[in-house]
Formats: structure tokens, sequence, C-alpha cells
């Protein structure tokens, strides 16, 4: 199928649906993802185990309400023929739901942006850097038998005239699962800042049908489509982890080292900081290169750090002549 200068298709064959633009197939060598100090993020990180967020969550509330509609609708034209064939029925409310199969990671290119620091980490979080394509073939090959389909990397659409998108994709009359697809990467103008990128996740495991009953008039499929949103992926493919400018906090300070550009934080293990002490200690377990957001003649700049822990808690020196802003970062410009 073909719809506003994309390509979608599925091959069950190699458990794979692509999500092709017509028009830029320019992708990025390395994509991130903003995150909050949640302990749940943070123990799947350290358990190489990434989450697929179900569409009704995501923020932008537009999601997916254009398939809903169109699958309600053919709900509604059959509803009467329903009622005296279950089978039918079944067959329909699992397209209702195939929604509910969905999942999204969304990923970013510019750990700049000030705006989704304070957005998706309240400018406290951190932002997890990975090499696309390790990551990608990771997932693929590490969650191979789990009955899921995967997309390739795929570029969000941003459209002026949303409410037109919507309209066009209700009265195409291409199949519903490509129809499905084109919503999910499509999303309002007023996104556009973001820039994301996306994989989706589809459950292709076989129809619930056993969990499948009547309750009088009406037909309970609320167990439709649930499965595991975790996925495994390769920890090799982290590039670097980036903190945010307020990741350590004034209350932490204890001693600094101006020349040497040496700062003693008072982070433990436990208590209210242990999520921030347990990403110091995961990236120096796993050698992973960290960075740290700064400011620079009112830029946005990055600088490397290096953590070292102690009886105190935590020392970290900040390597202020390695430091890249986003026009002369090579991992923001690498394809």
């Amino acid at each position: 199928m073909e719809f506003l200068d994309y390509k979608y298709s599925i091959d069950r064959d190699s458990r794979r649906f692509s999500i092709d633009s017509l028009t830029d197939r320019t992708l990025p060598k390395y994509i991130g993802k903003f995150m909050s100090l949640s302990e749940r993020k943070i123990d799947s990180l350290i358990n190489e185990r990434i989450y697929a967020t179900e569409i009704s969550k995501l923020n932008d509330i537009f999601e997916g309400k254009q398939v809903h509609s169109i699958l309600e609708e053919i709900v509604t034209q059959h509803s009467q023929r329903f009622q005296s064939i279950p089978q039918e029925a079944l067959r329909y409310w699992n397209r209702v739901n195939s929604y509910s199969k969905f999942g999204i990671v969304s990923f970013s290119t510019n750990p700049y942006s000030v705006t989704m620091w304070g957005l998706y980490c309240n400018n406290d979080g951190y932002y997890v850097e990975y090499d696309s394509e390790e990551f990608l073939n990771s997932v693929y090959t590490l969650n191979s038998s789990n009955h899921l389909l995967f997309s390739n990397l795929t570029r969000v659409r941003y459209v002026e005239d949303y409410k037109a998108f919507a309209q066009a994709l209700l009265e195409s009359e291409d199949e519903y699962v490509y129809r499905m697809l084109a919503s999910i990467h499509t999303k309002m103008l007023d996104w556009k800042l973001e820039n994301e990128f996306r994989l989706v996740v589809k459950n292709d495991g076989t129809e619930m049908s056993t969990r499948f009953t009547t309750k009088g008039n009406f037909f309970d499929y609320s167990d439709v489509g649930h499965f595991s949103r975790e996925m495994r992926f390769d920890l090799s493919s982290i590039s670097r982890i980036i903190l945010s400018a307020h990741f350590f906090r004034h209350k932490d300070f204890i001693d600094y080292d101006k020349e040497g550009g040496i700062v003693q934080y008072g982070l433990s293990e436990t208590g209210i900081d242990s999520s921030r002490y347990k990403i110091l200690q995961f990236s120096i377990n796993k050698n992973i290169p960290l960075f740290i957001v700064g400011i620079n003649h009112f830029e946005p700049v990055i600088y490397k750090i290096e953590i070292e822990i102690n009886d105190k808690g935590i020392k970290a020196r900040h390597l202020y002549n390695i430091n890249y802003t986003k026009s002369t970062d090579p991992n923001i410009h690498a394809l």
C-alpha cells in the first residue's frame, strides 16, 4: 500500500513490516531516549530491557483515533449479524482490539533539545544513545521467538492539516492494517520539534479466541491483544549516556577542585538518591561513556565526565576540553 508518500508492507516469514518514506530515506546512525529517574526504567535498562508503549498511553491525545473510528464503524455495520453469528463477531472484535496489539518505542536524535529535557526528564534525568543498526539487530534477534512483528526504524510524519489526513484515512479503501500503520507514525505539526523516530512492534500471536465470551448482548474482549511489552536488547549497542544539566543537585555538593574539574557529591546507593547512583554505577560497570549537559555562551553543550565511586559517594571529573555542541557533535550528524 502507498499512502501520502509512504509505502507499507508486511512479510510474516521474516517477521517484519516496513514503513518506508518515498521521499526521504535517510536514517540516523545514532538514536536515543530521554529517560526520567523512574526506578522501573532504570531497572529495565540495567536488565537489558526496553518497553514498547501502548498507543493509548502515548502523550499525544490524537494518536490512533482515526483507526478506532474506522473499526468501530465496521462493528456498528455488522452488529445485528454478530448476535446470531458469534464467530464472525469474534473476527471483527479482534480487529477492533488489534490496536492494543501494537506498541511504540520512540526515539530522538537531539540530546541538545532543552524542550525535550524538560518534557520527558523534568531536567533531572538522562539520555541513552544507541547505535541504531546494532540496537535494532539485537532487538530483532533476541526477541525472534516472542510472536512479535517488528517494523524498520521509521521517521514520524508531521502533517499541517491533521483533520484532512484523518479524513483521507477514513475514506481510504486500503486494508485496515495498512491504514493502522499510517496512523501510527503520523502526528500533528505541533510535535515536529521532537524529530521523532519509531520502532513499531505488533503481537502477531494466535487470536485469543479461547478467552472470548459473550455477556448478554455484548462481547467481552478485555483480554484480547494484551502482551508483554518489554523486549530484550544488547547493551553493547549503547554508545553513550548523557546526564541532564540538573542530574547533580546543589544539595549533593560536598567539595570542588576547580583546577582539576573534580566535584565530590554525596550520593549513595540507598535512600532518595539511589536512582542517580544506580545509573552512574551501571555506566562504570559496563564501561559506557558518560557526558553531562552544560551551557557555554548561552548554547547547550555536552562535556565528557568520568565517575569514581568512593567512601564519600560519587567523585565526578568534568573533562571540559572534550565537549560538543549540536553543530559539532559527530554522533548527531552521522548517517
